[in-house]
């Protein structure tokens, strides 16, 4: 395992959140999420961000769904994990928007209309946004 050393001055007042932050890091990258899902890879390169890759963001909109219903019914101690797992999915998805971002002029996907809101690829991905067509 390569660690990275990392400093980064926060504001007091996000000291809170940067907390969660760092459970879900630590959910992610010591316990279930590397117990069950990493195989050893970078975060990018698990299933979290290539299954979004090859089916659409709505993969993982659906798993950070599916667990929000479930911390209703859990107590406290294994909400907080699903909550993880939730701040895990939404990093896997910033990953695949920030690179679709990145890639967007090196995009060979044509798009087809469906409505004014929502875009259908060729490769089953759904993007919301103005379609128009042509390569984005």
């Amino acid at each position: 395992m390569k660690n990275i050393d990392l400093h980064y001055t926060i504001d007091a007042n996000y000291r809170s959140l940067m907390e969660q932050f760092i459970d879900a890091l630590i959910h992610a990258s010591q316990t279930k999420g590397k117990e069950r899902h990493a195989n050893n890879l970078p975060f990018e390169k698990q299933k979290i961000c290539r299954i979004n890759r090859d089916v659409g963001i709505g993969y993982g909109l659906g798993q950070i769904i599916k667990k929000a219903e479930e911390v209703t019914k859990l107590p406290p101690d294994k909400g907080i994990l699903e909550l993880c797992g939730i701040i895990n999915y939404a990093a896997g998805l910033m990953v695949v928007l920030k690179e679709q971002i990145k890639n967007k002029s090196n995009c060979n996907v044509d798009h087809k209309e469906i409505s004014n809101k929502i875009c259908l690829c060729i490769n089953k991905e759904i993007s919301e946004g103005n379609c128009d067509n042509k390569r984005r």
